[in-house]
């Protein structure tokens, strides 16, 4: 039988490393919530720890269960429960948040046209320019993002990548400049996935006190096509 820990982190996202383990064949059970395995990691063998989503039936999160209300099968077996908590709840919880306005995070004219998106234009600097009134892969990913962030509003950093890098919010700026900073992003350029999450991995790293729980949180629709640094090496400085 598997042991494992499981750690509350109410997301939709992947959270923790970039190479979190396949949580595909993880079940888990509850009479009073509707639980989301998010990301997998090995601990001291043979523990495994979970990072998992927890809402009721109107989507809303819910903090407060406890073992006994929580059971995970994964394959054939039932593991044992050692432990549940929400994370952070000794220290702090210090966010890299990393942000993907690759090109790739616009929908095609296709899409736009199919669901009758094209309705006005306007004249601008680059001529004339189609207003999409749907939202976009980036719209969406805002969002996320925004959510993320509003959980920790003091003490989150910001990077937005395409085939670069940028600093949007330093550590303990507060909500205003991404706001500021999603209001003028538009989709453009290539990948730097793994760049950007060896960049949110160092920032966290760096700013955790002893007691901190760090998380990096990185959300994009695409492939890596830009990067610097390799998988492995942003999985190393993770671990390390």
């Amino acid at each position: 039988m598997n042991r494992i820990e499981i750690l509350m982190f109410l997301t939709l996202a992947a959270v923790g490393t970039v190479s979190a383990a396949d949580t595909t064949h993880v079940k888990l059970l509850s009479p009073r919530a509707q639980l989301t395995a998010i990301s997998a990691a090995p601990g001291e063998f043979p523990e495994v720890h979970l990072v998992v989503r927890a809402v009721d039936d109107s989507m809303l999160p819910i903090w407060d269960l406890g073992m006994d209300d929580v059971q995970v099968q994964e394959g054939a077996e039932w593991a044992e429960v050692l432990s549940l908590r929400a994370l952070g709840d000794s220290g702090a919880v210090r966010l890299g948040l990393a942000l993907d306005f690759s090109g790739s995070m616009l929908a095609d004219s296709a899409t736009f046209a199919a669901q009758g998106a094209i309705d006005s234009v306007s004249q601008g600097w680059g001529g004339v320019q189609a207003l999409p009134l749907v939202r976009t892969p980036l719209d969406e990913a805002k969002l996320a993002i925004a959510e993320f962030a509003e959980m920790h509003p003091r003490e989150f950093t910001l990077l937005a990548f395409n085939d670069q890098v940028y600093q949007l919010v330093a550590m303990g700026e507060g909500l205003d400049p991404m706001r500021e900073a999603f209001e003028v992003m538009y989709p453009t350029g290539g990948t730097a996935m793994y760049d950007a999450a060896y960049a949110a991995v160092e920032q966290v790293a760096q700013l955790r006190t002893a007691g901190d729980w760090g998380a990096v949180i990185l959300v994009t629709d695409g492939k890596d096509n830009a990067s610097y640094w390799r998988l492995e090496e942003v999985v190393d400085l993770a671990q390390n």
